[in-house]
């Protein structure tokens, strides 16, 4: 569909009517992408009533709370949910950001401010080669000092080969369903290695493992854990933005806390000073429509439309370097394969280590566009 949008941002749109008008246009430029064939990206529409209650909290903000008592408890339950999938401690503490990147950002934000109250002057910090950008980011903002950690042929972090690494070093990032592939370092053997802090970015993993037979350790039962990322709004389906970063201890908020006197709460220990109440209204409204039995058969159904491409990805000849612990899969696949495809309609991506062509297997990936998938490849490549 082409559509074409005319309107001038600085010119005035006299009527609610132009003014819709206009926007309608846009979001059917928006529309021509077809969902049902989006098999690159971690996100799948949320229930009705999570985009409902979302709009109903979008003047709030939790940046001022005192003004918005109702939707800082909500938040507050909504965190419980959270605390039971990472595994609670008893102080632990933990709040709704914007998403990956700012929960990492702010757990690197913390952890580096620990260091620097004990004066060690270490900045460098284990990471694996998999690491979301956001990590990346994370470390050029806080002006840290990087230092890449061998993996295994499944992208996992070695953990007998990161023990001399770790001697000078202030934290290791570890990584719950890593983007590229989806495997889980292994943090419960990563813990029991280092003596340094460890944060895990499970912002995809986070909404997955807990909800799986063969359940991964990558949580606080592990004792160097320190800070966990876990996004609502990926396998969580919850509306955007609704990320969430939590801690072991509710103390370590203090090594972000800034003056803000002229708001309701005196103090701000967030890496946002306004923050938007609408992911948590959605992130509250889709964990009480699925609950845990739901997510757990969303995420059953995932894994069985992922072991199926698997299987006949396999049949047509394509070779899979990485076994999926997530509904995750990648594969190689030529360029001018890719590119066939994507003219077909299909919206994939690839992978930075390797390569590969990279597929993620959300909610909306059925068996049905998944046999689609296959019969489109095989055309292509037979």
């Amino acid at each position: 569909m082409d559509v074409t949008v005319n309107a001038n941002i600085n010119s005035t749109l006299k009527t609610r009517k132009d003014n819709m008008n206009t926007i309608d246009a846009y979001k059917k430029l928006d529309e021509t992408v077809d969902m049902k064939k989006v098999l690159g990206s971690m996100y799948s529409m949320p229930p009705d009533i999570s985009i409902e209650n979302h709009m109903r909290f979008i003047t709030s903000n939790l940046g001022n709370p005192g003004l918005y008592p109702g939707t800082l408890k909500m938040e507050k339950d909504v965190m419980e949910f959270i605390y039971d999938l990472v595994g609670r401690t008893d102080c632990i503490s933990g709040r709704i950001v914007s998403g990956g990147t700012e929960a990492n950002i702010t757990a690197l934000w913390i952890m580096r401010n620990i260091e620097k109250s004990r004066n060690s002057g270490r900045k460098k910090i284990l990471i694996p080669p998999t690491a979301h950008f956001s990590i990346i980011k994370a470390i050029d903002l806080l002006e840290l000092e990087p230092v890449i950690v061998p993996v295994d042929k499944q992208y996992k972090i070695i953990p007998e080969e990161i023990a001399d690494l770790s001697e000078n070093a202030m934290g290791i990032v570890a990584i719950a369903g890593n983007t590229e592939f989806g495997t889980v370092d292994p943090i419960d053997k990563i813990s029991n290695i280092v003596n340094i802090p460890v944060h895990v970015d499970a912002a995809f993993g986070g909404f997955v493992l807990p909800f799986m037979e063969d359940k991964k350790s990558f949580g606080f039962e592990n004792e160097m854990v320190r800070s966990i990322t876990i996004d609502p709004h990926k396998m969580g389906l919850s509306t955007i933005p609704a990320g969430a970063l939590v801690l072991r201890n509710a103390d370590m908020w203090n090594y972000i806390r800034f003056p803000s006197v002229y708001l309701t709460e005196r103090e701000n220990t967030s890496l946002l000073g306004t923050r938007g109440s609408g992911g948590v209204a959605g992130a509250f409204s889709s964990i009480n429509h699925f609950g845990r039995e739901g997510y757990r058969k969303i995420v059953d159904n995932c894994m069985l439309v992922t072991k199926y491409l698997a299987k006949e990805i396999r049949k047509i000849g394509h070779f899979i370097p990485v076994e999926p612990e997530t509904n995750i899969l990648t594969f190689d696949m030529p360029e001018d394969t890719y590119y066939k495809m994507e003219r077909k309609g299909w919206h994939l991506s690839r992978t930075k280590n390797g390569n590969y062509c990279r597929l993620v297997i959300m909610p909306h990936v059925t068996m049905e566009v998944a046999e689609n998938f296959v019969d489109d490849l095989n055309e292509i490549t037979s």
